[in-house]
């Protein structure tokens, strides 16, 4: 076998190789164990914040949604200009959102119009729609798409706007869901 020419050589590898050796292996074992409670705790508390921010959003959604279904209910009624005025005043006001460019289309009646670039395409949109008729872009809809009933998909060549888009014609509001879900399939 190995034979050891010094009480010192035999202390090194009896004792301290062996100490050695087991300080690694535990130190290696205790990295892997810790780093897989710290990824676990990190992916729950990313979570629980992903949950919360998503929460806050449709809280925040809710309150345009209820907003435009206000401002749909206000089209002929008296007084209906100087309450979706109102409306929209308050919907520009909410935080999150840029531009509120709700336009209501009677029949016989002249459109207001606004101007600016999303106003522009907000314009461009509401002139596909027929008299009484709501348009609203893919975009709006996906949001939406709880709440209103689709009356008609129209696909439309939008001036400034390269590609073909998809609008949606909207009419009577559903009751609300608890849960808006945005729709991915679109």
């Amino acid at each position: 076998m190995f034979a050891f020419k010094s009480i010192l050589m035999r202390l090194i590898v009896m004792l301290i190789l062996p100490i050695a050796l087991f300080l690694t292996v535990t130190s290696i074992l205790e990295y892997v164990y810790i780093r897989t409670i710290i990824l676990k705790e990190w992916q729950e508390s990313t979570s629980l914040r992903l949950e919360r921010a998503s929460h806050q959003i449709d809280l925040r959604l809710s309150r345009v949604l209820a907003g435009m279904q206000a401002f749909a209910q206000t089209g002929g009624t008296p007084l209906g200009d100087k309450k979706q005025e109102w409306l929209l005043n308050k919907l520009q006001a909410q935080e999150g959102v840029k531009t509120a460019g709700l336009i209501w289309k009677e029949p016989g009646s002249e459109t207001r119009t606004k101007y600016g670039s999303a106003a522009n395409l907000a314009h461009r949109i509401q002139s596909q729609a027929q008299p009484g008729e709501v348009v609203v872009s893919k975009a709006i809809y996906r949001l939406t798409h709880d709440a209103f009933d689709v009356t008609r998909v129209i696909p439309a060549h939008l001036k400034g706007v390269e590609e073909m888009v998809t609008l949606y014609a909207v009419q009577e509001c559903r009751d609300p869901s608890p849960e808006p879900q945005p729709r991915s399939d679109l």
